[in-house]
């Protein structure tokens, strides 16, 4: 009975099957070809497969380039030397390589990605949505996107698009928070001034819950583009903000979407909406302006709560209050700057610290279980973890594998992993203009 099959890269003359506790599931298979001619080579290859025994899957994980190769082989169990691979090639060599616990998936996507938001939601912690936004110039420009859906196996590192989406260009995605009764809902803000919301519905591939998403409504806000959005926490409204400087707020009822309230809340471009999750009834708003503003939904038009227009020395890209501390609430912005600050008086915001982090901080996420530690995406300076302690802000990891615009940010929602003696959680990183997706885990320890 047939499981599964992969073309390799080249002649493929050996497979060996990891014997070690843990990495059963990891299989080597190596190649070794010759191309002739007045200069022959012999170039070869070791691939490692992730192989899902119960449902018949192979999934490519990693592959190194090699001289030809004639034959690998495994340590045995026992010794003391960890997980090594030994492979006997061409060039007349022995070489020795060793399998590491790490998580580093990557996977290009059709268009500028912008924006990776792993799925909150019970038996889908699994399940990553990555949005992208391409700008086609002409006489007649166009603004397309996608919404890509990945199944993500955080133990190996795997990445594996299971769903495509062709939308219109999207700056933002957002899951739905969990609790609601709303089911699995992700919400999209783009270029033709919608907002789209999809259902996660179940698609079953084998024992493994994928999914697919469905549009199951849509509301076209604005003539001018939907920039970002936020659910507030019960899921019953979306606040959307638009390319005018203007914010609105729209209800979701029983799948139908309708705007509530809307008013000019900034000069400029408004890249930044946040409800605060323990006031629902306040909602922030951050814009290139450089103000930073809290409105209170409780009067209609929204009144204003409070506007910081000195702090932020350019545009206010982002802002994610605390879901452990009730009175920290965070902003980043264009100024490369990431500031902590102390919401308790709603009337008189104060700015308790701030850190550089080299790059425009576009994104911003707290990590869903353990206090303190934050997710940046740095713009021109790759990614950031960092800790926020006492009020004070350090940076304790940078990540720069990626060769465009940091733009989207995410921690995932499972357990902590295991890395050597460290805790950590795997994240999702996207970057602009090479298209970039990456999944990864910083070698910090979160428990510390």
């Amino acid at each position: 009975m047939d499981f599964a099959h992969c073309y390799l890269d080249g002649n493929a003359d050996a497979v060996e099957f990891c014997p070690h506790d843990s990495f059963h599931h990891i299989l080597a298979a190596s190649t070794y070809t010759l191309q002739e001619g007045d200069q022959p080579t012999r170039s070869g290859s070791i691939s490692l497969f992730n192989v899902n025994a119960d449902v018949g899957s192979l999934d490519l994980i990693h592959r190194v380039e090699t001289a030809g190769i004639f034959d690998i082989k495994w340590n045995p169990v026992g010794g003391n030397v960890g997980r090594l691979l030994a492979q006997a090639d061409a060039d007349g060599y022995l070489r020795i390589h060793r399998l590491d616990n790490s998580v580093d998936g990557s996977e290009v996507l059709d268009g500028n990605a912008d924006a990776v938001e792993f799925c909150p939601h019970d038996s889908f912690h699994h399940i990553l949505a990555a949005s992208t936004y391409t700008l086609q110039e002409g006489d007649q420009p166009t603004r397309s996107g996608s919404i890509s859906l990945f199944n993500v196996n955080a133990d190996v590192g795997s990445l594996d698009l299971i769903h495509r989406v062709e939308t219109a260009g999207i700056f933002d995605i957002k899951w739905n928070p969990v609790g609601g009764n709303v089911g699995r809902l992700l919400a999209q803000a783009d270029a033709d001034g919608y907002l789209r919301i999809h259902r996660l519905d179940n698609s079953v591939d084998g024992s493994e819950v994928l999914g697919i998403l469905k549009e199951i409504s849509g509301e076209h806000v604005s003539s001018s583009m939907c920039l970002c959005l936020d659910w507030n926490p019960s899921a019953t409204s979306i606040s959307v903000g638009l390319s005018d400087g203007s914010v609105s707020v729209i209800s979701l009822l029983e799948s139908q979407v309708h705007a509530v309230q809307e008013w000019k809340a900034h000069e400029f471009e408004l890249w930044a909406t946040s409800f605060d999750i323990q006031q629902p009834q306040l909602v922030y708003t951050g814009s290139d302006d450089c103000k930073f503003s809290c409105w209170d939904l409780r009067d209609g038009p929204s009144k204003l709560a409070f506007q910081n227009s000195k702090v932020h020395k350019m545009g206010v890209c982002c802002i994610a209050k605390s879901p452990s501390d009730p009175y920290t609430l965070l902003t980043g912005s264009y100024d490369e700057y990431l500031r902590v600050w102390d919401v308790r008086s709603i009337s008189k915001p104060i700015n308790e610290s701030s850190i550089c982090l080299g790059g425009g901080v576009w994104r911003i996420k707290h990590h869903p279980f353990v206090p303190g530690f934050v997710l940046a995406a740095c713009m021109h300076n790759g990614f950031a973890v960092v800790n926020i302690k006492a009020d004070q802000a350090e940076v304790i990891e940078m990540y720069s594998n990626h060769g465009s615009l940091a733009y989207g940010a995410d921690w995932h929602r499972g357990d902590l992993c295991h890395k050597s003696t460290k805790k950590s959680t795997v994240v999702a990183t996207c970057s602009f203009y090479d298209k970039l997706l990456r999944i990864w885990m910083p070698e910090c320890d979160l428990t510390t």
